[in-house]
């Protein structure tokens, strides 16, 4: 897993702290949740993935940048 890579938010200030805190708290419950179901390991569904992707496109194309 990969924290504070491409497209996770701010990269300086105080917002990295917060994303790095809020991402470190999702893996560790993907990590419990597979040591606790004695899962030996665990992948991303590709048909969630996609979907996602599909999403943030989406909402990438609406934004309206004022520069």
């Amino acid at each position: 897993m990969m924290m504070l890579g491409p497209q996770t938010g701010q990269i300086h200030g105080v917002g990295s702290v917060y994303y790095g805190e809020m991402q470190a708290e999702f893996i560790l419950n993907i990590i419990r949740n597979a040591l606790e179901g004695n899962h030996k390991e665990f992948q991303l569904n590709q048909k969630t993935f996609d979907d996602y992707i599909q999403e943030y496109n989406i909402q990438l194309k609406e934004e309206k940048y004022v520069y």
